[in-house]
């Protein structure tokens, strides 16, 4: 005997479970729809990484920029990917030093955002990740041609070579360091607090502290950024490290703080190694050149530069498990961003392009085997459906 039944707590079940996972889950069943957000006539520009404002529509794009004046510039989208959507083109007077070849770009939960530097300064190693204020009226604005440093609002100088950055709390970063003078040093991970911001154009960094984690290896890749992202549920920190093609996975709660670091010409509150972090390879095959990547809701989305695929990760279980990927075809994918739609977003280095992808109409999903106890109709379905059991 067959009968139909339709049961509405179960249906609500599954309507909440497809939202629990986003629309992430989705672009493996669909054929995905590409719409270019913003390029060269917004003055896109070998764009290298992409971030949302908290709270808001406004999607700020990192350009390549240069390895010495004038440094990158920032398109912020505003109303990003809607019928009103507009761009402003923006570069410090000062991006010669604190913007100076960004890599990344990350925005906490204040209303500042800051950037990892690809680049030693012109050969002093004087570099680091920069603070920056996301208020229109003064980003680039304050500053600009006085004796002050433009508009920033912080910096701190022990991170030449730095691929990527990633925002935990307040005021505190971790970055990707690609390299230092002193090799016991070089290719590592370190969390930066720039305390109380200073003055905007301002250069008093007493107050700033950073912690090397000394045993935590990675490896830099030129001119292909090595992003980072928080699980800030876990504290969990995902690393794409590039030139080790592959991914890391670093509990920033553990680890033992330790000795001193000699400060480089720099005077701060304090510099010092950890060691004994958790930390471990979750993804070792697959990969090629991982450079961007972002978390959401126990998914981890990688982009590989090398070959334009989108991997999409399942991290719930005991071992990280790829699920699926998305053919991009691009040929310069670097930084990629779950929206605040929920959907994919990512940067076309080579294009010039910043780019949103929509899932397309769903491909159906998988009856049960030969049995066939239970079938689901109408398959695919956008709605209501119905299912029938054989008892």
């Amino acid at each position: 005997m067959k009968t139909n039944i339709l049961i509405p707590i179960f249906i609500l079940s599954i309507s909440s479970f497809v939202r629990s996972q986003t629309i992430i889950d989705s672009y493996l069943t669909t054929v995905p729809v590409y719409t270019t957000i913003g390029s060269s006539t917004n003055k896109v520009s070998a764009p290298r990484d992409l971030d949302f404002k908290p709270g808001t529509n406004e999607l700020w794009v990192l350009n390549n920029g240069t390895s010495s004046v004038p440094g990158s510039a920032t398109v912020t989208f505003y109303n990003a990917g809607k019928s009103n959507q507009f761009s402003r083109w923006r570069r410090d007077s000062n991006a010669g030093h604190f913007l100076r070849m960004g890599s990344a770009i990350a925005f906490g939960d204040n209303g500042l955002w800051a950037n990892s530097n690809e680049s030693d300064n012109g050969g002093d190693n004087f570099m680091g990740p920069a603070l920056w204020p996301s208020d229109s009226t003064i980003y680039t604005k304050v500053h600009q041609n006085d004796n002050m440093l433009g508009s920033h609002c912080d910096m701190l100088h022990q991170s030449p070579w730095a691929m990527g950055i990633a925002h935990e709390t307040k005021n505190v970063y971790w970055i990707f360091d690609g390299n230092k003078p002193n090799s016991t040093l070089a290719n590592t991970i370190c969390k930066y607090d720039f305390a109380v911001p200073h003055e905007y154009g301002g250069d008093d960094h007493s107050d700033g502290l950073i912690w090397r984690y000394t045993e935590v290896k990675v490896l830099r890749v030129a001119n292909v950024p090595s992003h980072m992202i928080i699980d800030k549920a876990t504290g969990m920190l995902y690393i794409a490290d590039t030139g080790n093609k592959r991914i890391l996975k670093l509990d920033t709660k553990s680890g033992t703080v330790g000795a001193n670091i000699t400060q480089s010409s720099e005077n701060i509150a304090g510099y010092k190694k950890v060691t004994g972090a958790s930390s471990s390879v979750i993804v070792s095959e697959g990969l090629v050149q991982p450079c961007g990547i972002d978390f959401s809701e126990g998914r981890l989305i990688v982009s590989d530069h090398s070959n334009g695929d989108i991997i999409i990760y399942n991290t719930t279980g005991a071992n990280v498990v790829e699920m699926g990927r998305i053919k991009t075809g691009s040929k310069g994918i670097m930084g990629v961003k779950v929206g605040p739609d929920g959907k994919i977003w990512y940067v076309d280095n080579a294009a010039n392009k910043v780019i949103r992808i929509d899932p397309g109409t769903p491909t159906g999903i998988n009856e049960l085997g030969s049995a066939q106890a239970l079938n689901l109709y109408p398959n695919p379905s956008t709605g209501s459906f119905s299912i029938q059991c054989a008892l």
